[in-house]
């Protein structure tokens, strides 16, 4: 709701007043502006989204709480956790889902379509499972989002890790190695694709700061069931540290300032060319910083079009020259937090994320 809110609101940013915000609950940033200029805590406080601090002596905007508490408006102010529509939604009562009866709606159908069917791949538990792939001998590969990445026989986990990248990863929230991917050669050119955030520092008190993603490939050794010691190789986000903010224009970082919107999805075009999607690295109720996904020059809210060097293409929307810039790498800009691309096999130049 207060994401809605806050989108359709248009918002523009200032340096916060930091005495100015409570930051738990959610509080207000008093110099946040709508398209109008109007400040757009009034209208989260009249809607019970979020509050003044206790040292607001603006009697319009105690008034517009008072109300909003005396109704029992949003989050903040509702006594129950009975669904309120709020005065702003302008959907028909008849059309409104009902928290009663949702758990009785059928979502999937009961049984597969004809030619489908369910089999257990994987007999024992695997933790936090994020991507998998298999390989051209049928091996199933599970990355595990903690930096493990298990192939499969006779439907059990090899007791030796296919890779292991655990000791190099930020875990926080929703970091961590996000997706795998081989090209469409593999057989004859045996390297395993992979994002993640990457731990700059490993000091316990820097666990939950900003951070920064690589994408690497790893060669897989003559027997297939592990890595080739001594062949990681980073291709893109060679520049690491606590975002990108250290670094010159067009430099190769990749931010992850935030604790989600990583983004991280990887997957490649028959010409052996990659897609990589760049999640915005920031929420933007939260942080401006996620509005540079509009922006030029930079890889977040970005999805990526690159060789298996990590060199732009000619024939990108934004080639400027040099393979090595950002902008000759962009495909596709303002995106938000792409956790999964798939390539149209019928047109690969579409790409659904």
């Amino acid at each position: 709701r207060l994401h809605s809110l806050v989108h359709s609101a248009g918002v523009y940013l200032e340096e916060p007043e930091h005495d100015r915000i409570q930051h738990h609950p959610r509080g207000c940033l008093r110099r946040a502006y709508d398209r109008t200029g109007e400040p757009l805590a009034h209208r989260l406080i009249q809607e019970g989204l979020c509050f003044p601090t206790e040292e607001e002596t603006d009697e319009d905007i105690l008034k517009m709480h008072q109300m909003a508490k005396d109704q029992g408006r949003g989050c903040f102010h509702r006594e129950t956790d009975q669904m309120i529509w709020e005065t702003t939604t302008d959907m028909p009562e008849s059309d409104r889902p009902s928290l009663e009866n949702r758990a009785e709606r059928p979502v999937l159908s009961p049984t597969w379509p004809t030619g489908f069917r369910t089999e257990r791949w994987v007999l024992e538990p695997i933790n936090r499972p994020v991507d998998f792939l298999f390989l051209p001998d049928g091996t199933l590969i599970v990355a595990e989002n903690y930096g493990v990445v298990h192939s499969v026989a006779n439907r059990r986990l090899r007791d030796a890790a296919f890779m292991d990248v655990s000791l190099m990863i930020n875990t926080f929230h929703d970091r961590g190695l996000m997706s795998i991917a081989i090209p469409p050669d593999y057989s004859e050119n045996p390297w395993v694709y992979f994002f993640l955030v990457f731990e700059h520092d490993t000091r316990p008190a820097a666990y939950e700061g900003e951070k920064s993603s690589r994408v690497m490939k790893v060669r897989i050794a003559p027997n297939g069931l592990h890595e080739q010691v001594g062949t990681r190789t980073t291709i893109l986000g060679s520049l690491n540290g606590p975002g990108c903010d250290a670094f010159g224009p067009d430099s190769d970082c990749i931010g992850a300032e935030g604790k989600s919107h990583v983004g991280g999805a990887l997957t490649f075009r028959s010409d052996g060319t990659m897609y990589v999607s760049v999640g915005d690295g920031a929420i933007a109720i939260i942080s401006p910083v996620a509005l540079r996904s509009q922006q030029f020059g930079v890889y977040n809210g970005k999805i990526l079009l690159i060789d298996q060097e990590g060199r732009g293409l000619p024939t990108n929307p934004w080639f400027n020259g040099d393979v090595n810039s950002r902008n000759s790498k962009m495909y596709a800009l303002g995106v938000r937090n792409v956790f999964k691309l798939k390539v149209n096999p019928d047109n690969e130049d579409h790409v659904y994320a």
